[in-house]
């Protein structure tokens, strides 16, 4: 386990001093820091990397995550991914420094796609499919002005909800701080190898934490982890 932390070029959890000015890293940053841990950015990066070298005929060499030459590669991905993840392109995760290698200027792939009314003639037309029209993350609601208004009104606002990337929930600037940076570190602590035991002595700030505490506090930081 300490292995596979070390290819991912994570802290170990356990030396405050390894996050250095964590306590002036902007919301972006925050982000950024858990989903470089998380499985779903450190495998969409790997799935371009693949791509890349299938597309040259290529190997991928032993340890290149971590080489050097590699930390600050970045690597596009397709559209459908994009809207997922919320990033145009990936730096290489395994690099602590990665957050400065983010496109923060890209086109959000969080906001819809203006729709103009000749881009419906167009589809009509049949020179245009839906997809050529509508974004990845937009979701087509169709409405009869001539119908009454109130029932077609009726539970929209929850099922528009409904589809709404998990990262742009609303509640998540509520947290952060102390909380955040100690969910951090016990992800790091426990890729590294230390025990539900090690994790509550070190980690979780009080005398009386147990194994539970331990376990309640990763499955509490794996929740946010999802929601970035």
């Amino acid at each position: 386990m300490t292995e596979k932390r070390e290819c991912w070029g994570c802290p170990d959890g356990m030396n405050v001093d390894e996050y250095p000015n964590s306590e002036e890293w902007c919301d972006r940053r925050w982000r950024w820091e858990f989903l470089r841990r998380s499985q779903k950015v450190r495998g969409a990066f790997s799935l371009a990397l693949v791509k890349q070298y299938q597309s040259e005929e290529r190997r991928i060499p032993i340890d290149y995550m971590t080489a050097v030459e590699n930390l600050e590669i970045v690597l596009p991905l397709s559209p459908q991914m994009a809207a997922h993840i919320g990033y145009a392109a990936l730096p290489n995760p395994a690099n602590p420094a990665s957050f400065n290698f983010l496109d923060q200027n890209a086109r959000s792939f969080h906001e819809a796609r203006r729709i103009e009314l000749w881009d419906l003639e167009l589809v009509a037309a049949g020179k245009a499919s839906a997809l050529d029209v509508f974004s990845v993350v937009q979701v087509p609601v169709i409405f009869d002005p001539n119908a009454p208004i109130a029932p077609q009104l009726e539970g929209l606002a929850e099922y528009l909800l409904s589809f709404r990337h998990h990262s742009v929930r609303d509640d998540l600037q509520k947290q952060r701080g102390d909380l955040w940076f100690s969910y951090l570190r016990i992800l790091d602590a426990r890729e590294a190898g230390y025990t539900y035991a090690q994790c509550a002595e070190h980690l979780c700030g009080s005398t009386a934490a147990t194994d539970q505490t331990a376990r309640d506090r990763v499955r509490a930081a794996k929740r946010l982890q999802d929601r970035m």
